[in-house]
């Protein structure tokens, strides 16, 4: 009786196969699903340096007068775009105005493509300082609404909008060294050093196929599993 007691709890070699390949599948096919599941990331980082360069980024629209600054970005996939982060020193966080730009390498004149909108959080950054030793804070804009990005390149554009407050726009890390500059609306961009700091948020776009990895399996598990039991049968 002993003996029938456990063959009954163990269950047969088969049965035993079967329930370990059911798991096995569905944890594999699980996985699979989470990981093409797109999650809200980081599509482009240029992170702060402490200790760096830090460009001064204050334009009055009204006044006309001060810098506009860009930063280029590149994103590998198509992308939806959910929000920005940048660091500089201290300013009011609703005066930011955000504006996204074509590549303009052979246009330095380009027009700005949009101006983007959205609500700002400013943080502090401890122990985080420009090379003036000005304390830096972390802005991250969510956009009032998610945007498209193609693949490739653009650049955004940031300025704190005053005629009476300043602000400096920390540099970044990981680029290609230069950033773009300029005057008054309408005149040409121009390069120099270093990058700006930048990061823009959100997640790439699933592809347009989908992924073979689970049904292949399940079609191989189930011819696997065809073959032992005609295997078994046989005995």
């Amino acid at each position: 009786m002993r003996l029938s007691s456990i063959t009954r709890q163990e269950g047969s070699p088969m049965k035993l196969l079967h329930s370990h390949l059911h798991k096995t599948l569905i944890g594999v096919a699980l996985a699979t699903f989470l990981a093409g599941a797109p999650q809200a990331a980081e599509l482009f980082s240029q992170s702060r340096v402490n200790g760096g360069t830090a460009l001064d980024g204050a334009y009055s629209i009204g006044q006309a007068f001060g810098f506009q600054n860009a930063e280029r970005y590149s994103l590998s996939a198509a992308s939806t775009w959910t929000g920005l982060r940048w660091w500089g020193t201290d300013a009011d966080e609703n005066l930011f105005v955000v504006r996204m730009f074509a590549d303009p390498s052979t246009d330095l004149t380009a027009p700005e493509i949009r101006t983007v909108s959205g609500s700002v959080v400013k943080t502090a950054e401890a122990g985080v300082s420009d090379n003036a030793s000005n304390a830096i804070f972390r802005y991250e804009m969510t956009l009032s609404s998610p945007e498209a990005l193609g693949p490739g390149s653009g650049y955004v554009s940031l300025f704190l909008d005053s005629d009476s407050d300043l602000w400096y726009w920390l540099e970044g890390s990981g680029g290609d060294g230069v950033s773009l500059f300029r005057g008054v609306e309408g005149d040409s961009w121009h390069q120099g050093a270093p990058d700006l700091s930048l990061e823009l948020i959100g997640r790439q776009q699933p592809g347009q196929i989908p992924e073979p990895a689970v049904p292949a399996l399940l079609l191989l598990a189930a011819a696997a599993l065809a073959r032992r039991r005609c295997r078994c049968g046989g005995r």
